[in-house]
């Protein structure tokens, strides 16, 4: 969520974690978690690249996914409810709508 970042799928250093350049919002999640290599020689439903490069890398956001995991981290709670992890399980169909009501609340 950083565009200034430079990586792609083949980056020999990606962090696991770092803090975006903004606060993130129901549709950035949501975004990001339907990601499929769109318009890139990685996406497995379109037409660049070849069947190698196609399924090089697994993407997030298809149709067999059936689990969603997020962590937040809320630095002004008490630390027994500083990070909160959520966890849905639906079918993929299901799961930008359970998330946009989990993190509106």
């Amino acid at each position: 969520m950083n565009p200034e970042k430079d990586y792609d799928p083949k980056s020999f250093f990606i962090p696991w974690c770092q803090k975006p350049y903004r606060k993130i919002t129901v549709e950035d999640v949501k975004y990001v978690l339907s990601l499929h290599y769109q318009d890139t020689p990685y996406d497995p439903y379109g037409p660049q690249g070849d069947a190698v490069s196609q399924r090089q890398f697994r993407p997030i956001g298809i149709n067999r996914t059936s689990q969603i995991a997020l962590l937040q981290m809320r630095p002004n709670k008490s630390s027994e409810t500083t990070g909160i992890q959520w966890l849905v399980l639906l079918q993929s169909l299901k799961i930008k709508r359970a998330l946009s009501e989990l993190l509106i609340s």
